[in-house]
């Protein structure tokens, strides 16, 4: 499953187009069916249902928002299914603001939704140089794997925030959470999509240090600030 994800993160970018031919609810459960891993607590309904302007079927994740490690893990759970999907030729955009009835689901909170829809294969990246990112030296400090370092940089976020900064000492790697780029997000509403972000990159850190045969324990410590330590067994 880690060589499939890893084999998009050069390729992913959010699709706000879709094919003509339409996505139901029943096929892509059928896409989601064959992901290897724990995709916590979610709900595939028609786009219709929803607010969201664009796409077929929205993906509703759920958690629990008085927990905000529930949005941290929202967005490395999620990360890993965009990246599985797109490779299925599932386009995938990150619907941040969009609205559902369903409020709640299991007991749990409606946190994000994403919106899918059949994907155009040719609009995929073809190179580095198409991303918008922070230059690799501002976001991590330290020595360390260069292509590591140039995976994580791909990294997506909300308004292109980029909340993040790696600090690697030995056998260490710290992530911390930061405030990022200034963006159109504001007070609770950038902290929010913040957490989700910080997820995301955790995801794309791990499925890179997987790819590049690093072994690894970690250890979180919360939604803000220092947010996890790694310990690399085979620096």
């Amino acid at each position: 499953m880690n060589e499939i994800l890893y084999s998009m993160i050069h390729k992913r970018r959010s699709f706000r187009k879709f094919l003509d031919e339409k996505l139901t609810v029943e096929k892509c459960m059928e896409v989601i069916s064959g992901f290897d891993g724990d995709l916590g607590t979610f709900k595939v309904v028609e786009r219709s249902s929803t607010s969201c302007p664009i796409g077929d079927v929205c993906l509703l994740y759920y958690g629990d928002k008085s927990n905000p490690m529930d949005l941290v893990d929202a967005g490395y759970k999620l990360e890993n299914l965009d990246l599985y999907l797109q490779a299925n030729a599932i386009g995938v955009c990150w619907y941040g603001f969009g609205r559902t009835k369903e409020r709640s689901y299991e007991g749990k909170d409606f946190i994000i939704m994403l919106t899918l829809g059949y994907l155009d294969k040719t609009k995929l990246r073809k190179s580095d140089d198409e991303f918008t990112r922070n230059p690799a030296s501002s976001i991590w400090e330290g020595e360390f794997n260069q292509t590591v370092i140039n995976d994580v940089r791909l990294t997506p976020s909300a308004c292109n925030s980029q909340p993040w900064k790696v600090i690697s000492e030995g056998n260490a790697i710290r992530v911390y959470r930061t405030d990022g780029n200034k963006s159109i997000m504001v007070g609770r509403f950038k902290e929010y999509f913040n957490s989700i972000d910080i997820g995301i990159f955790l995801a794309f850190l791990e499925i890179s240090l997987n790819a590049n045969n690093y072994t690894f324990s970690k250890e979180m410590y919360g939604n803000c600030g220092l947010i996890a330590k790694y310990f690399i067994k085979n620096v």
